[in-house]
């Protein structure tokens, strides 16, 4: 069982976009019912330093909540992560 890829958009959602005028981007990802990542993609600014964080998650078979509720810098794009993970329900939940 695989869950409909979750998206944010880049605008409105991540302060360092913010800071920064950029004003266009996605990021999307796959999880699976595992919590584990099945794919991760993003356009935009700063896209590939949440590629090598994201990428560096799934070479350590981490669920997607480890970057969920890690506390990440302030402002950067990786906060967006949390806005993007926030959005999906742990397989726990999703399951019950």
């Amino acid at each position: 069982r695989v869950l409909i890829p979750k998206r944010v958009e880049v605008d409105g959602e991540i302060l360092r976009m913010r800071t920064t005028s950029a004003s266009t981007g996605v990021i999307k990802t796959l999880v699976g019912a595992d919590d584990r990542f099945l794919g991760f993609s993003m356009i935009g600014q700063d896209a590939a330093e949440l590629v090598a964080v994201v990428q560096t998650a799934m070479m350590a078979d981490l669920p997607y909540t480890a970057l969920r509720d890690a506390i990440l810098t302030h402002p950067t794009t990786a906060e967006g992560l949390n806005a993007l993970f926030g959005k999906i329900p742990s397989g726990r939940l999703r399951q019950a």
